[in-house]
């Protein structure tokens, strides 16, 4: 459904603490082409990439443009509003999507002695792991992710965002915006189930939005509560377990000492890296990431992310390891 916006200019910047390289991220994430949420522009010798989202602030919908200025240890955000209206919220947002407030020296300096570490540090210097918008938004992602690729629940949310969401056209080219609570709530599993969701996901889904729709609870609530007390409570909604739970615990609200621990693609990753290049077991990756207290977010993240670069090697020539 689009929503005719007028275009007015608008401007700010974020100053990020440094180091902050954008340009990794728009390397990493720039490669879900068919991501129409989160649309990432990759890098070339003359950008760091871009960041496009439409976002729905309040009852204005408006679309944005993030690029980084400056040099790593010197990082400046510039973000332009290219359709919409831009208010306080939105610089939140903004700040909030690319841990602006983040302080990762901590984790370079308990990190640096470890050999591997020291290298993927050196090769991604500056790199920092997004965080969703809203905790609503990474309880749908973590759901839509179980037991499948990447990229497959790319596909399925970007399905759910041409369906449910709302759009904005800006020079020739459609953007979406994350479906809201209220307009999930209304739908029902057929029509997930047409967008090729499995029937049990489109249904914990549908239960998630209804349960925010109705105002059972805010879910923005539990930045106050301790990682424990979250898990407890984010199991106990159908459809997600601990490795959901410990996923939105990272990605969604932010927690740095903890990742989801029973994720295949993270035993891989820290396999690759730590143990010849097999696999480990949960209780493995967990005693080497613990070396990394408070830090095990960033850990996995570097591992993860230097795990699946290897696939783009020859794109963005970075080297081997």
């Amino acid at each position: 459904m689009e929503q005719k916006v007028s275009k007015i200019p608008s401007n700010f910047h974020l100053y990020p603490n440094p180091p902050y390289n954008f340009a990794w991220s728009a390397m990493f994430f720039g490669h879900f082409k068919n991501d129409v949420v989160d649309v990432w522009i990759l890098p070339t010798f003359n950008s760091n990439g871009s960041y496009y989202r439409v976002f729905e602030v309040g009852k204005n919908l408006c679309l944005v443009r993030v690029t980084q200025e400056g040099e790593v240890n010197k990082p400046r955000l510039s973000t332009q509003v290219l359709k919409g209206n831009a208010d306080r919220q939105l610089y939140n947002i903004i700040a909030r999507i690319f841990r602006v407030n983040d302080d990762i020296n901590g984790f370079y300096h308990i990190a640096g002695e470890d050999p591997v570490m020291s290298r993927l540090i050196k090769r991604f210097y500056g790199l920092k792991p997004t965080q969703t918008p809203t905790v609503f938004e990474m309880i749908i992602i973590a759901i839509s992710e179980q037991q499948l690729s990447l990229p497959v629940a790319v596909t399925l949310r970007s399905r759910l965002a041409q369906r449910f969401g709302k759009s904005i056209e800006y020079q020739g080219k459609t953007f979406y915006s994350f479906p809201s609570a209220e307009i999930l709530a209304n739908a029902d599993v057929d029509d997930l189930c047409s967008l090729s969701f499995p029937r049990r996901k489109a249904g914990s889904i549908i239960n998630v939005a209804r349960i925010v729709a109705n105002e059972q609870v805010d879910f923005e609530s539990l930045h106050s509560m301790s990682n424990e007390d979250i898990k407890e409570y984010l199991i106990k909604i159908p459809g997600l377990g601990s490795w959901s739970a410990e996923y939105i615990l990272a990605r969604g609200l932010g927690r740095l000492d903890i990742y989801p621990r029973n994720d295949l693609s993270v035993k891989r990753a820290v396999g690759y890296f730590y143990n010849n290049g097999n696999t480990l077991s949960s209780s493995e990756v967990e005693k080497i990431l613990s070396r990394w207290h408070p830090f095990q977010r960033y850990a996995e993240y570097y591992i993860l992310v230097a795990y699946e670069m290897r696939n783009y090697q020859a794109t963005i020539n970075i080297e081997s390891f």
